[in-house]
């Protein structure tokens, strides 16, 4: 994908998707088909009406969207929705508010806040110790809690974390977690104050 082209939006435009080595968005960009790159980069305010696969994406600010996402590394800081579909990478970072249907990723680290109906991964961090104020929670409207129905993976350290199913080798839930079902095959870290309906060895 060297030789491929690169797209650059700055202040307010729109792209119809396509094939790109590097993507470069400023402002408020619009994308109104699949997009495939090397490289997406969005500052500012982004809406896309379609896939996005590339290597590495980087988002900074509010951005919106109707299909998939597919990288390796998938690092955001702000607003992300995802509306009712997957995002799938080797590595994801966020720092700030997430809303989507499938969060998937060898490594997931959240500093803020995620709600997503499943989680896999090996490893995955939850932490809502954010200090992105106002501006984001205007988008946002609720809780500082995470939310899951179901979190698959091997090792788990999460706090303020609501979910229906847990099922991990090696759990680790601060005070502010309530959970359904914990299902666990190595070690379980349960805080006191957690709300914890059932805790299974299995």
């Amino acid at each position: 994908m060297s030789e491929l082209r690169d797209l650059k939006i700055e202040g307010m435009g729109s792209c119809y998707g396509g094939v790109y080595n590097r993507v470069k968005l400023e402002g408020m960009s619009t994308i109104k088909d699949n997009l495939k790159c090397n490289s997406f980069s969005s500052e500012g305010m982004c809406k896309c009406e379609g896939q996005i696969e590339a290597e590495d994406i980087n988002i900074e600010g509010t951005f919106k969207g109707t299909g998939s996402i597919r990288a390796k590394k998938f690092n955001a800081e702000g607003y992300i929705k995802i509306k009712n579909c997957p995002i799938n990478a080797d590595e994801i970072s966020l720092e700030g508010f997430m809303v989507c249907g499938e969060l998937s990723a060898d490594i997931i680290d959240i500093d803020g806040v995620c709600h997503a109906d499943k989680i896999f991964g090996e490893s995955i961090k939850i932490n809502p110790s954010i200090n992105i104020k106002s501006g984001f929670k205007l988008f946002f409207k609720s809780s500082n809690i995470s939310k899951a129905e179901l979190i698959e993976c091997t090792e788990l350290n999460a706090d303020a974390l609501s979910a229906d199913i847990i099922r991990a080798s090696r759990v680790k839930l601060g005070k502010d977690c309530e959970v359904n079902v914990v299902e666990y095959s190595e070690t379980a870290d349960i805080h006191p104050n957690a709300k914890i309906r059932e805790l299974v060895k299995i």
